[in-house]
């Protein structure tokens, strides 16, 4: 009796996983978007014992834009502005793994479904 009752529920559990796959991979079919994420990181020990006169410099500003600041030429009439660029989300270099895993698991389960994902790292 028991048995049975688990093998039950084994397969309802099955078909309810099998319906979320096809519920999400319609949802995505029909959304059609790329979704670009960054994620920034700090600085390892080399790079700041180093001379950073010649580095990029970063600023997250909230959620979805990153501002690349670009090195003093020492010349004003020849700095570049800062370029600001938006993103779906950008993660600080304070995210963790998982703030990012939650923002990219759709696309993890997605291309163990079969359909195409790109994640780089």
């Amino acid at each position: 009796m028991y048995s049975e009752v688990a093998l039950r529920l084994d397969f309802e559990n099955a078909e309810l996983l099998d319906r979320q796959r096809s519920l999400n991979l319609e949802l995505q079919q029909a959304r059609k978007d790329v979704k670009i994420c960054v994620r920034v990181r700090s600085l390892v020990p080399a790079e700041v014992s180093a001379e950073r006169s010649g580095l990029l410099q970063y600023e997250v500003r909230g959620d979805h834009e990153l501002e690349i600041k670009y090195p003093d030429q020492g010349n004003k009439a020849e700095a570049k502005k800062p370029l600001l660029l938006p993103y779906d989300q950008v993660f600080p270099a304070t995210a963790t793994e998982s703030d990012v895993f939650e923002e990219v698991e759709s696309l993890v389960y997605n291309a163990i479904d079969g359909l195409n994902a790109t994640i780089v790292m």
